[in-house]
């Protein structure tokens, strides 16, 4: 009996140190961009991942869309094009404190993504693509972190206050990104 109290013990201890590990997650903002307006417009930003440091150029034109393109060492290790344009892009780096991992955001109107670095791979994968999260109504999505380092979706209906939320969370066991749908507040 006082070997099964003793298991059942050691399995409380690692369940809570699994859930302790989970919320360990602490993510910062970094820089903001912000482009406004028609025409052609440039701007870049670095994000450190893992220590090492990525240049993200983000190129607007009103006549061909956005082009975002990631590099490593002068090497291009990415580059997206999206075929609208967008009157306002916004933009952000944001960093788990956690693992040292670096993401780029970007919200282009009605889409919002979450770029990283994978070292195994050389490459920068799309962790997040808001597309692929039920919205309902909402149009609006953005990346949002909190005072307590939480990350969030946040798609923002337009004509109301009500917003569908997701709340975002490194999973390390699978180097992915898991989420939980706190529904539309």
């Amino acid at each position: 009996m006082k070997k099964i109290f003793t298991l059942a013990f050691i399995c409380v201890l690692l369940l809570a140190s699994s859930t302790i590990c989970l919320a360990d997650d602490t993510f910062k903002k970094g820089n903001n961009i912000n482009i406004r307006g028609n025409g052609n417009q440039s701007v870049s930003v670095n994000f450190n991942s893992l220590g090492r440091n990525i240049i993200v150029a983000v190129q607007a034109n009103s006549n061909s869309g956005t082009v975002i393109s990631m590099s490593l060492g002068g090497s291009k290790i990415f580059e997206r094009s999206f075929s609208t344009y967008q009157n306002s892009i916004w933009a952000k780096t944001i960093t788990d404190t956690s693992t040292g991992r670096g993401f780029f955001a970007i919200t282009l109107g009605n889409r919002a993504y979450l770029f990283g670095y994978v070292p195994e791979k050389n490459a920068i994968a799309t962790y997040v693509d808001s597309g692929n999260y039920h919205n309902g109504a909402a149009e609006r999505p953005e990346f949002d972190i909190t005072s307590n380092g939480e990350l969030y979706l946040i798609f923002h209906a337009n004509h109301s206050s009500a917003k569908h939320v997701y709340r975002l969370t490194w999973d390390r066991s699978k180097n992915w990104f898991a989420y939980r749908d706190l529904g539309i507040h």
